[in-house]
C-alpha cells in the first residue's frame, strides 16, 4: 500500500468521524443523546414494558458492533481456501446481514446510537472496498486479511466501535436509572 493510498484512507476515515462527531453534537444540543424511544409522559406501565425492549435493543447493538468490528469479523470469516475476491464478499455481505437482521432495533434507541451504528457498518465496508480495491482478487484471502488488520489498526476503526459501544452502554445505563 503506497503512501498516497494509506492518505487517502485516512481522509475518508477522518471525514466520516467528522461527521459523526458533528450529528453527535447537534443532537446533544437539542437534548436528543441518551433520549430514549419511551413517549413522553407516557403511563408507568407504558415505560415498564418497553424497558426491558429498550435494554434488549441495546445489547443486541453491542453484540452488533463487536460482530462487524473488523478485527472480529477477519478473525472470524477467514478461509485460507478463499481468494481475496471471494474474501471481500463474504466480508461484505455478512456486514450488510448483520446490519439487516438488528435494522428493526432502531425503534428503542435514541437516534444518535443508531446512526452511530449505521456510520460504523458504513466505514467498515468503505474500509473493505477501499482495501480490496488494492489488493488482486485472485490472491489468497491471506493477502486481503493482513491488509484489512493493518489499515484498521492505523485508521483506528476499532477505536471507533469501542467509542460506539460505550456510547450504547452509557444510554442504556441511563434507562435505568
Amino acid at each position: 500500500m503506497s503512501d498516497e493510498q494509506l492518505a487517502i484512507i485516512v481522509l475518508v476515515i477522518a471525514i466520516f468521524l467528522g461527521f459523526g462527531a458533528y450529528y453527535y453534537f447537534q443532537d446533544k444540543k437539542r437534548g436528543l443523546v441518551g433520549s430514549a424511544a419511551v413517549p413522553v409522559g407516557a403511563p408507568n406501565a407504558v415505560q415498564a414494558s418497553v424497558l426491558p425492549l429498550q435494554l434488549q435493543a441495546h445489547e443486541r447493538l453491542v453484540l452488533l458492533v463487536e460482530r462487524i468490528s473488523l478485527h472480529n469479523l477477519v478473525s472470524r470469516l477467514y478461509n485460507p481456501d478463499f481468494s481475496s475476491g471471494v474474501f471481500r464478499q463474504v466480508l461484505a455481505s455478512t456486514v450488510k446481514e448483520e446490519f439487516e437482521h438488528n435494522i428493526t432495533q432502531q425503534l428503542y434507541v435514541s437516534a444518535t446510537v443508531w446512526q452511530a451504528v449505521e456510520q460504523l457498518k458504513d466505514n467498515t465496508l468503505t474500509y473493505i472496498n477501499q482495501v480490496s480495491r488494492l489488493v488482486d482478487a485472485n490472491t489468497p484471502a491471506t493477502q486481503l486479511s493482513k491488509q484489512l488488520l493493518t489499515v484498521a489498526h492505523e485508521t483506528e476503526l476499532e477505536q471507533l466501535a469501542k467509542t460506539i459501544k460505550e456510547i450504547i452502554s452509557a444510554e442504556a445505563k441511563k434507562l435505568m436509572q
